[in-house]
């Protein structure tokens, strides 16, 4: 496939690989989150090392991903102002917030799981307590915990994680509202180790989920995209939400994917994903831009 192609129910628009990126001596990678800023046309993305980027994205006049260029890079500090201590900064999923006319972040940490708030370059500004389901949690292990965040114009700050907690079905995967509110239970994709690790919110405030299938990396990576429908009807009961399958990239298929982690919404139909290179030679980091169009809804058939 090439740029401006349709598969599935998306429209590919560039894929970027971001390679010797620095600022400061910080080099971009382990990205984990995503979050794009439409007042300052800037994307923000988070490393699993406890880094913030800033990216500026340049598009030709198709809307094809043509080039990027990272404008700035900041370690994540704590309460005391000094950079995160590395037992708690396994930062994952990432949201933007408005607080009057400043933006702020909000940043959930796996190993000690939690949401935290800071300013656009790093400075922590506070904690935001977790629900009762989540806060009580046992995690499959520390770093299957806290991983995807989205703020929703009705619901919230919205989040889940990355496998199902101990205690729960293994056949479903749920969304969270911060505010302890609303629990919604979703289906859990058939595919192998199949983890949330994005998420973010259309124009109609469906979420739009990011799915990765990863075993080892001598097996084939799969990167899943879903609608999920939030309702009333399936908030706090045993009713599963609807869940819709909007494209599906396998490695083994001939697609150009790594490790994606992290996605976010640009204007009404944009979007971005972008990998997590785990610092290691053989993975990379790429950035891709896509945007969904109307097509027959794909199978779930892996």
């Amino acid at each position: 496939h090439q740029d401006g192609d349709q598969f599935m129910s998306v429209q590919l628009l560039g894929t970027l690989k971001l390679e010797g990126m620095s600022d400061k001596g910080i080099e971009i990678g382990e990205a984990s989150g995503l979050a794009w800023s439409e007042q300052r046309n800037l994307l923000l993305v988070v490393s699993n090392d406890g880094y913030l980027f800033h990216l500026r994205p340049v598009f030709d006049a198709s809307g094809i991903l043509t080039s990027v260029a990272l404008t700035g890079a900041f370690p994540l500090l704590g309460d005391d102002n000094r950079q995160l201590a590395r037992a708690w900064r396994d930062a994952e999923g990432l949201a933007l917030i408005q607080r009057g006319e400043t933006e702020h972040v909000l940043i959930s940490f796996e190993g000690r799981h939690r949401v935290d708030e800071f300013d656009t370059e790093g400075h922590w500004i506070t904690n935001h307590g977790l629900p009762e389901l989540l806060a009580d949690a046992q995690f499959q292990s520390k770093n299957k915990g806290m991983e995807a965040l989205a703020q929703h114009p009705h619901y919230g700050i919205l989040t889940s994680t990355e496998l199902p907690p101990e205690g729960t079905s293994w056949r479903e995967q749920s969304i969270y509202s911060l505010d302890g509110k609303h629990h919604w239970r979703i289906e859990r994709s058939r595919l192998a180790d199949a983890s949330v690790v994005g998420m973010d919110i259309s124009p109609e405030g469906d979420v739009i989920l990011l799915e990765r299938s990863f075993e080892s990396i001598l097996q084939p990576i799969a990167t899943s995209l879903y609608r999920v429908k939030l309702t009333e009807k399936c908030s706090n009961t045993n009713t599963l939400c609807e869940k819709q399958l909007i494209a599906r990239f396998r490695s083994d298929q001939g697609w150009n994917i790594d490790n994606f982690e992290g996605v976010t919404r640009v204007g009404k139909l944009g979007y971005f994903m972008i990998s997590d290179n785990n610092r290691f030679w053989m993975q990379r980091t790429l950035l891709s831009h896509f945007k969904l169009v109307e097509g027959d809804a794909p199978s779930e058939n892996p």
